[in-house]
């Protein structure tokens, strides 16, 4: 309510001064020029009919009274032609109309002021009522798993760690391995489990890159939300490795998440500016500093030295590859990998050419012979 009436106070004091100025250039009649050549004129008129002034002599008077009155005209034509009352209104409300109706059309005049204060209050209103882990970790059978392109016996293996941990529940490395199997298929709220006890039992010796780990898979299980348990792991691994990455971005995101991007900006650009320039986090925070930073209400440079990676030449490792093959032979793989490369490039000719060394070349292996003829088979069906 305090901008509205601030803002329409300001308004009518600028429509206000805008028709007073109007007022006061609609006539010239208080210019002191022309106020003093009327009586200078009068006086003429006065003289010539006291006689003492001659006709000839009055009228060079008055010439000259009129000559200084025409240099003053532009002055006089500029307060006279001024703009008029209703000229000068439309020009100080029509702006004002425009600017309240555009806020009434994209604006939210129904919202309070957005204090600092109030904004400050809110953030520590989503800190305080974020949900616990279990809350925030989906329902469902904990069996679930998002097994990937996990196989049959990386599921098997993964069964019989499950069994022989809880039969030892102080085996720190099977707990270890658990987790870290466990993650590996996506069953984040298993590994983060299995990497507590693990990070439990290690005690005092427990690393901040270890923490880390279980305060990443927490807040996976979590599908992305920093819950205060997540948090306190955060920090305790933030007080064994300050300068550990993953716990600097996981802060950050904590402080975005409850809408505090001054924070988020000083410790994500910390990160920014120190890690490694083929550290993976660089290419996420590239892309979320600059937005980060205009929600913080501060300026961002971006790092020189993060020079996009080179796209490679193909055409000139099959080269490569071919040279080699060619004159010094190599694993079927290899071969393999060539013939495959030429088919694809339609350079069928070199194919066969390359076809006929490596059978050559692995005469007394049937089976090596057949893979070579059967990629290259393939791979012309694939481009047929």
């Amino acid at each position: 309510m305090l901008f509205w009436v601030l803002s329409a106070l300001l308004s009518a004091g600028i429509a206000w001064s805008f028709l007073a100025s109007a007022k006061r250039g609609a006539s010239v009649e208080d210019d002191p020029s022309v106020t003093l050549a009327k009586a200078e004129l009068a006086e003429a008129e006065a003289d010539l009919a006291r006689g003492t002034l001659s006709a000839d002599e009055a009228e060079a008077v008055k010439t000259e009274i009129k000559r200084r009155l025409i240099r003053r005209a532009p002055t006089a034509r500029a307060l006279q032609t001024g703009q008029g009352p209703r000229t000068t209104l439309i020009i100080a409300i029509v702006p004002v109309v425009i600017a309240l109706g555009l806020y009434l059309l994209l604006g939210r005049p129904d919202l309070p002021d957005q204090g600092l204060e109030l904004r400050l209050a809110h953030s520590a209103d989503l800190y305080q009522s974020r949900p616990s882990q279990a809350e925030a970790e989906p329902k469902g059978d904990e069996f679930a798993d998002d097994v990937g392109k996990a196989s049959m016996s990386d599921l098997s293996l993964i069964a019989q760690l499950r069994e022989a941990v809880a039969g030892r529940p102080d085996d720190q490395q099977g707990h270890e391995l658990l987790a870290n199997n466990e993650a590996a298929i996506g069953n984040y709220r298993a590994a983060w489990r299995a990497k507590d006890r693990a990070n439990t039992l290690l005690g005092s010796v427990v690393t901040g890159q270890q923490l880390a780990e279980q305060a990443s898979w927490m807040i996976e299980a979590a599908q992305g939300l920093v819950t205060p348990e997540a948090e306190a792991v955060l920090k305790r691994a933030y007080e064994i490795e300050p300068a550990n990455p993953v716990v600097q971005y996981y802060l950050g995101a904590l402080y975005m998440q409850i809408q505090r991007p001054d924070y988020a900006f000083d410790t994500w650009n910390q990160l920014y500016r120190s890690a490694n320039p083929d550290n993976p986090v660089l290419a996420v925070l590239d892309d979320q500093l600059p937005i980060v930073a205009q929600l913080a209400g501060v300026n961002f440079t971006p790092r020189n030295d993060l020079a996009q990676p080179e796209t490679p030449d193909i055409g000139a490792m099959v080269e490569g590859l071919y040279s080699r093959l060619m004159t010094e032979g190599g694993t079927p793989d290899d071969w393999a990998m060539l013939i495959r490369s030429l088919m694809v490039s339609d350079d069928i000719q070199r194919a066969l050419a390359v076809l006929t060394a490596a059978k050559a070349a692995y005469a007394d292996d049937a089976a090596v012979v057949a893979r070579f003829q059967q990629v290259f088979d393939d791979a012309g069906l694939a481009e047929q």
